[in-house]
């Protein structure tokens, strides 16, 4: 087995077959591969997490009741903001506008 120092390192050749290869890369590839395991187990666990606890979010908090949807979808349709093809008891800009614009008419009306 001959060794040679190469811009790479230390290059060694195999006294078998005369293939050479960096001797970082023999030091170096196990450990990078045992590295990126590691990394990748834990990049899964938390991907998993994250999915776990945007549903849980999502199931206590980011839905509405059926009489939530009702109210919402029933005030879209009497203001003319039912759209085909929108979510049941969708909120956007356009429904918080109105509520806005009807919580102020109420608003003034009650103070007359």
């Amino acid at each position: 087995m001959t060794t040679q120092l190469q811009d790479a390192g230390p290059v060694v050749a195999c006294p078998r077959c005369g293939h050479k290869f960096a001797l970082t890369d023999v030091l170096v590839g196990p450990i990078e591969a045992k590295v990126a395991q590691r990394l990748e187990a834990e990049y899964e666990k938390r991907a998993a997490d994250s999915r776990k606890a945007s549903a849980d979010y999502t199931r206590e908090y980011a839905t509405f009741d059926d009489e939530t949807i009702a109210a919402v979808d029933k005030f879209r349709k009497d203001r003319n903001l039912d759209y085909q093809g929108d979510a049941p008891g969708l909120v956007d800009a356009r429904l918080i506008d109105a509520l806005r614009s009807a919580y102020f008419e109420k608003r003034k009306s009650s103070k007359r």
